[in-house]
């Protein structure tokens, strides 16, 4: 993979490293005293994949901070791998040194380049995928009626999908970089905050990238306490926010439906990269009883 790599970009790379392997395969490359990043997507995940090419591309042209992108020898942005399961696409990145920036003290400027972010993306004219209901929601609900027990359980879960769409989706559409979370940033030494990853980016609601970065919660349990450490991020996170974009009052109203609407899409994406590695026999009873019980606690807290 390394030779392959040399030929295709015209570098001298003569160390590899797999970082992580589930969404994507993530490796770490160096060449002399230079790093970069290389990313192999999943087969399902090509279009995703070239999309967020040119929404980086676009980004950068116009000063926003994004990772840079290095080109193939063909100046292509990305190369393709043939592979036992198939081609699947690749990018190489730019190595940026740095951190993750902290919410604390971060989150008034990451809301501000968030607003800045959406405000340029109004102007984009390349094609986005256009997310809904059957990703956001009933992806999960249907992997519950194949592998869980529990109809009643099921019925209520779905039963509490369709509340919380009724409440979001006619809120205002645009573009949504999907996985807005501090993992997803980089803090360089120079103080930059640096965007990366936007693989699932879609033309869908921008409010959900709010909540997500000022979500404060726990995946797996509710707590009063959390929310209101979620709602003072979001105080500070709109005062940033609002320099480049309004941020209406209905769609500040619906952060907490916004976070539940999110954790039936993770639930949805998880088995879809976690399965063909490990198997299904965690998507147990157990697992959806939890998941059911932190669903049916936040809808209470909602109330």
């Amino acid at each position: 993979m390394l030779k392959w790599l040399n030929d295709i970009y015209g570098l001298n790379l003569n160390n590899i490293y797999l970082y992580r392997d589930m969404i994507g395969s993530v490796y770490f490359l160096w060449e002399k005293d230079k790093r970069y990043v290389y990313k192999l997507y999943r087969t399902f995940d090509t279009k995703a994949a070239i999309q967020s090419t040119q929404i980086i591309t676009y980004l950068k042209t116009n000063n926003f901070p994004v990772v840079n992108i290095i080109p193939t020898k063909q100046n292509k942005l990305y190369s393709k791998l043939e592979m036992p399961e198939g081609n699947r696409v690749g990018i190489l990145f730019e190595y940026i040194n740095g951190k993750e920036p902290e919410i604390k003290e971060d989150i008034f400027i990451i809301g501000k380049l968030t607003g800045r972010m959406h405000r340029l993306m109004e102007n984009y004219n390349g094609e986005l995928r256009k997310l809904g209901k059957e990703h956001y929601i009933d992806r999960f609900i249907k992997i519950m009626r194949k592998m869980f027990s529990e109809i009643r359980k099921i019925d209520e879960m779905d039963k509490y999908g369709d509340e919380l769409w009724e409440n979001i989706h006619t809120l205002p559409k645009g573009f949504c970089h999907g996985d807005l979370h501090t993992g997803n940033l980089l803090k360089t030494k120079k103080g930059e905050i640096i965007f990366l990853d936007f693989d699932i980016a879609s033309n869908s609601y921008p409010v959900f990238d709010v909540a997500t970065i000022c979500n404060d919660t726990d995946f797996n349990s509710v707590k009063d306490k959390d929310i209101k450490k979620t709602f003072k991020n979001l105080e500070r996170f709109c005062t940033g926010y609002s320099k480049e974009k309004k941020l209406s009052y209905l769609e500040k109203s619906a952060v907490l439906d916004c976070i539940a609407v999110h954790h039936y899409e993770l639930l949805g994406t998880i088995p879809l990269y976690r399965v063909p590695l490990e198997g299904n026999h965690w998507l147990n009873d157990k697992f959806f009883n939890s998941h059911y019980t932190w669903a049916m606690q936040w809808k209470d807290l909602q109330k």
